[in-house]
């Protein structure tokens, strides 16, 4: 029975550790040169982007990539190229 358990929290525990792919919608709120900002929708708070696909700037709805810990712009709705 205990080794059950320990299977499933085992189990549970590299599910956590997974990193899912998600694409979320957001606005661009700064572009610094080496970091672009964003909030994402339904966020009060700004999100730095280590990289971007797409040329934005301020105000632009973008597509955002997030993986782990990690943001990317990789798409721009307002001005798509």
């Amino acid at each position: 029975m205990m080794g059950d358990a320990r299977d499933i929290a085992r189990m549970l525990g590299k599910k956590a550790n997974q990193k899912v792919p998600t694409r979320v919608r957001a606005t661009v709120t700064k572009v610094e040169p080496s970091r672009t900002w964003v909030r994402i929708n339904g966020s009060s708070g700004e999100t730095p982007c280590a990289s971007t696909s797409a040329s934005v700037k301020p105000g632009d709805a973008v597509s955002v990539l997030i993986t782990g810990n990690r943001a990317t712009i990789e798409g721009n709705y307002t001005s798509p190229a």
